[in-house]
């Protein structure tokens, strides 16, 4: 008797600790409220920076709107725990960063060129061999660019962009 008695304490406890371990694993999977807003306005940030180069922008609007949407994905990932979201989030944020740098490259080396004799394509073509993303990698290398030339370059890595912007706006919850 009492071995059935220590082997129902221990299959209650072991219960117990099941139901509880699952409610701490099925809350932590879920964004809080105030997480998913931050997240909201993260990616309404990113989607008016997506509109904006589809439709034609020039180089200070588009830092501009760089500025606001990072302001919106810093507060959010200061508020979200790693995840997915929180990743795609920064991937799309860094890749509009990325164009700017290389748009004032791209400006620089134009502006030089004549200094020392190089074509307009071989200006762009020294700008993405050298060019380093934020995170210290080749922007070539990052965004598997085949091109050289400016508007196809940032095309692609606007491309990107968007599509970690569509799945961050897929998981907001």
């Amino acid at each position: 008797m009492k071995s059935q008695n220590k082997w129902k304490t221990l299959l209650v406890i072991v219960s117990i600790t099941t139901i509880a371990l699952l409610g701490i694993t099925s809350c932590s999977n879920k964004q809080t409220e105030q997480q998913n807003k931050y997240a909201e306005e993260a990616v309404k940030a990113l989607k008016k920076l997506n509109a904006a180069t589809d439709v034609g922008i020039n180089k200070s609007e588009y830092s501009k709107l760089v500025i606001e949407a990072k302001t919106s994905v810093t507060q959010a990932s200061e508020k979200l725990p790693a995840g997915v979201l929180k990743t795609e989030m920064m991937s799309a944020i860094d890749a509009y960063q990325d164009v700017i740098g290389l748009w004032n490259s791209y400006d620089m080396s134009l502006s030089m060129r004549g200094q020392y004799s190089l074509t307009a394509e071989e200006a762009s073509d020294a700008v993405l061999k050298s060019e380093k993303s934020k995170d210290g990698s080749l922007i070539k290398t990052k965004y598997n660019l085949s091109t050289s030339d400016r508007e196809k370059v940032f095309a692609e890595i606007w491309k990107q962009a968007a599509n970690h912007v569509e799945k961050a706006s897929s998981l907001i919850q």
